[in-house]
């Protein structure tokens, strides 16, 4: 399996929740991916005509899905309130099932919501997000409207390397295998390689079940 396959399919995922405009650094804030994979993805994702670019500046590029035709968005469609019911059944699942995969295959709302209720809950300090991992802090939710968390980016509590590192020992943990010794003294782009690799294994494991 090519190594790009899982990073190509949560940025896929992330691209068809995300209704807003976004960076490379949105995504791999979001995801836990490193910038530079996620950079080497998105024109992959424009010519497949899933994404567009919608700004060039110096700084990055600045993406966006296609608007369809005839299909106009209120600037009211963030403006909804969170429900305490809907926050405590993700603050819960964050409790039981660390990994946002796992969280996602438990939970019974739809990917788009849940995104978006962990997005309240990391911000809001009832969760601590550490790359694609999440760890239960406090249930003390402030009730905002959701406008006033989607201008606001999503801070992972690691830098790039860590989330890597606590990636890997839950994909290894996953796929009942062992964790190399030396990971600690290993490249980035060494842990990247094995980081990928797990990923793949868990994805043949998960349609060997289906």
């Amino acid at each position: 399996m090519h190594p790009n396959i899982p990073a190509r399919r949560i940025i896929d995922r992330f691209v068809e929740y995300h209704k807003r405009p976004f960076t490379v650094k949105d995504v791999a804030n979001d995801t836990g991916l490193h910038p530079k994979t996620v950079r080497n993805l998105l024109p992959q994702l424009v010519q497949a005509g899933r994404i567009r670019v919608l700004m060039r500046e110096q700084s990055g590029n600045i993406y966006g899905k296609p608007v369809a035709i005839g299909k106009q968005r209120s600037g009211k469609q963030y403006d909804w309130l969170p429900r305490k019911s809907k926050l405590k059944e993700v603050y819960d699942l964050v409790g039981k099932h660390t990994h946002i995969d796992e969280i996602l295959r438990h939970a019974n709302m739809c990917q788009e919501t849940i995104y978006r209720y962990i997005r309240v809950l990391v911000m809001d300090g009832c969760i601590e997000k550490w790359g694609n991992l999440y760890k239960p802090l406090e249930f003390k939710p402030t009730l905002r409207p959701y406008s006033y968390y989607k201008g606001k980016r999503v801070e992972s509590s690691s830098d790039d390397r860590g989330c890597m590192l606590a990636d890997i020992k839950y994909l290894s943990r996953l796929n009942q295998v062992e964790v190399p010794q030396e990971l600690s003294n290993m490249s980035n782009g060494e842990l990247w390689q094995i980081q990928s690799r797990l990923y793949g294994m868990k994805e043949e494991r998960e349609r060997d079940q289906r």
